[in-house]
């Protein structure tokens, strides 16, 4: 348990079974837990598989939980390098715990894809629990293709209870045609 490196080698003689998989994710994340870097550092250097992807996804989500910052900075590094969903990962798990403070930070994100996947995860996640706050949150982003999805995210859950606010909020997606898709969705 102390030693992370022992209990992998000695699960790297299990033959290449579910059992062997799921020993080595039980060992990965409860080092996550206790050294993050050293644990994504492992992890990282895994040949591309399926178990280095659940790894890696595991790795965000534990150190998102006692670290969020520290995670999708991290996460960043494996978007970059071609590894998507730890950067997902740990921005839902932010936005679970602290939503405004996950949608400080990824109001500073300028490449449009993360901000869009950013954005739509922090509204999401806010819009669960809070979808007038998600809301405020929503119109005050700078106009733009991200927006409009984070706009449309809070919609959606604001529509269920409350189809006026939703139909106000509708009107602040820029993009006509994806606006009438997104208000299309829901029916009259």
């Amino acid at each position: 348990n102390a030693d992370p490196s022992r209990a992998i080698e000695l699960i790297a003689q299990l033959p290449d079974t579910q059992s062997r998989s799921y020993s080595l994710s039980q060992v990965v994340e409860q080092w996550a837990q206790n050294d993050p870097d050293a644990a994504a550092e492992y992890a990282s250097k895994l040949s591309q598989t399926d178990d280095r992807n659940k790894l890696l996804d595991n790795i965000s989500m534990s150190w998102a939980n006692e670290d969020p910052l520290a995670a999708v900075t991290w996460a960043i590094q494996q978007y970059d390098a071609g590894t998507k969903s730890p950067l997902g990962i740990a921005v839902e798990a932010w936005s679970e715990q602290d939503p405004a403070a996950a949608g400080v930070w990824a109001t500073k994100i300028t490449e449009e894809k993360l901000q869009v996947s950013s954005w739509q995860q922090v509204a999401q996640k806010w819009g669960e629990h809070d979808p007038n706050a998600a809301k405020s949150w929503v119109v005050s982003l700078p106009r733009g293709k991200a927006r409009d999805t984070a706009i449309s995210t809070v919609y959606k859950l604001l529509y269920e209870c409350d189809k006026e606010a939703a139909a106000q909020l509708a009107t602040q997606i820029d993009d006509a045609a994806f606006r009438n898709t997104v208000t299309a969705e829901t029916g009259p």
